[in-house]
């Protein structure tokens, strides 16, 4: 039912809410062991939703940080891009980060999981682009100069695209005239 790269909604302890969190690491039961906060790109061990319950609409009071965090989860999620979807020979499949010094443990990420926070970094460069061209205290020639950097980013992140399984997807440099 549930699979790594999958987002559910979950409670993170570094938010203080329940977010849209995608899960890291699976139980050999199938359950969910890990899973890591969309927002805050912290991981933690999965805790449900927590939701409200049994209190009557009386009883319902919301902090305002509470709030604000509720409503940036919901804009977020109705502005949220498609879904990218991992090329399919990398399902499933592990990073290995091993050190150059000698007694240096191995890390060991999941693809799916590295995947997901590459995509996050691609939508909140187009976020911050979005921002940008709508900013009416910048100059044109400054719009134009922090759009430059922006697409240098995305020029970086190219060596990303070969986990992406749909060329409509992956990173796109400045390209040569």
């Amino acid at each position: 039912m549930y699979e790594v790269g999958m987002e559910i909604e979950a409670w993170c302890g570094q938010c203080k809410v329940d977010r849209r969190c995608a899960v890291a690491a699976m139980n050999p039961d199938g359950t969910i062991d890990r899973v890591t906060c969309t927002y805050c790109s912290t991981s933690r061990n999965y805790r449900p939703a927590q939701g409200i319950r049994n209190q009557s609409h009386a009883e319902i009071i919301v902090e305002e940080d509470h709030l604000k965090a509720l409503i940036r989860s919901v804009v977020r999620e109705e502005m949220e891009t498609a879904r990218s979807p991992i090329a399919d020979k990398w399902i499933g499949g592990k990073l290995i980060l091993r050190a150059g010094k000698p007694g240096v443990l191995d890390k060991e990420v999941a693809i799916d999981v590295f995947f997901h926070k590459i995509v996050m970094v691609r939508d909140r460069l187009r976020v911050l682009e979005q921002q940008l061209n709508s900013n009416e205290k910048l100059s044109d020639p400054e719009k134009l100069q922090m759009q430059q950097y922006i697409t240098r980013c995305y020029g970086t992140l190219t060596t990303f695209n070969v986990l992406f399984k749909d060329q409509k997807d992956q990173f796109v440099g400045q390209k040569s005239e």
